[in-house]
């Protein structure tokens, strides 16, 4: 047995190409001796490395939970706002945007999945509870949809947006968009004025694609 043991550890021709490749880094930063004698340094080398590349190949998975969609949310909004011309949102001391309307986030194909919806509820918590604008509320919002018979896909020409806004009683509106590159998703979002469809600011984030992510996404 003992024979058998010293032959596994110490001949390096039958070592894999994990254990070899390890005795070499370490020999290069001298935490290994050349010579392979010894066999309990030798093991303890191979366990070294082990333990090295097992510990570098780990990734600490990303947990898309409220919280983690709650920082994104916030992220985006400060991003956006903080773009907009002053003078678009206020004048003389008086705020020009009082109310706004958000739109559910719609995927590539023009539908609104689950995730889109979350999406827009998290930015609306966020608009409020930062007091940026008073916000109308969703149902509002789909009530003068239907009442138009405006089918949201993402988009809007200007005299829609303006009939939008006169009914709702709000002056500029959110439009979001996910997009699924593949590697990740990408979230978009517009802020537009509704009196005239002028584009004030957009803005971007990239958020994990993970399972749960995507089966939002696919969620109609």
């Amino acid at each position: 047995m003992k024979k058998n043991y010293q032959n596994k550890y110490t001949d390096y021709t039958k070592m894999s190409f994990r254990e070899k490749r390890g005795i070499s880094v370490l020999r290069f930063f001298g935490l290994c001796p050349q010579n392979d004698s010894n066999t309990v340094i030798s093991v303890i080398c191979i366990f070294l490395c082990v333990i090295i590349f097992s510990g570098c190949s780990k990734q600490v998975a990303v947990v898309t939970d409220a919280k983690y969609y709650e920082g994104k949310i916030n992220e985006l909004t400060e991003q956006l706002l903080k773009s907009i011309p002053k003078e678009k949102i206020e004048a003389n001391g008086a705020k020009l945007i009082n109310k706004i309307a958000i739109m559910d986030f719609v995927n590539s194909n023009g539908r609104v999945s689950a995730l889109g919806k979350y999406l827009g509820s998290k930015l609306s918590e966020t608009i409020i509870e930062k007091n940026y604008f008073k916000v109308a509320q969703r149902g509002e919002v789909l009530d003068a949809l239907k009442n138009n018979n405006i089918v949201f896909t993402g988009v809007m020409n200007n005299e829609t947006i303006k009939k939008l806004g006169e009914r709702l009683k709000v002056d500029a509106v959110f439009f979001g968009e996910i997009v699924d590159l593949g590697t990740n998703i990408d979230v978009n979002i517009k802020f537009i004025l509704m009196k005239d469809g002028e584009m004030l600011s957009a803005a971007s984030i990239d958020i994990e694609r993970t399972k749960s992510a995507v089966n939002l996404m696919e969620t109609y």
